[in-house]
């Protein structure tokens, strides 16, 4: 989990809030994974897979917001 502090400016809490719900998503995913068994764990892996992707989105919105911040470019 993830501690803040107060943000100096808009971008530095979007992006902590990006990382917050990052973190929150694989964590669900693997949680998934973990209790995939029985009839219900075809699903639960399919869900897992969809949470991971959702984590992707996310992850690649925050890499291109930190290359912002660093004066780099998003490929």
């Amino acid at each position: 989990m993830f501690i803040f502090t107060k943000p100096t400016s808009a971008d530095e809490a979007k992006v902590g809030l990006l990382m917050t719900e990052l973190h929150r998503k694989r964590e669900f995913a693997a949680q998934l994974r973990e209790e995939a068994t029985g009839p219900w764990a075809e699903d639960y892996l399919a869900l897992a897979e969809f949470e991971d992707a959702k984590a992707d989105v996310i992850e690649a919105q925050l890499n291109g917001r930190l290359l912002e911040t660093v004066g780099g470019t998003a490929a």
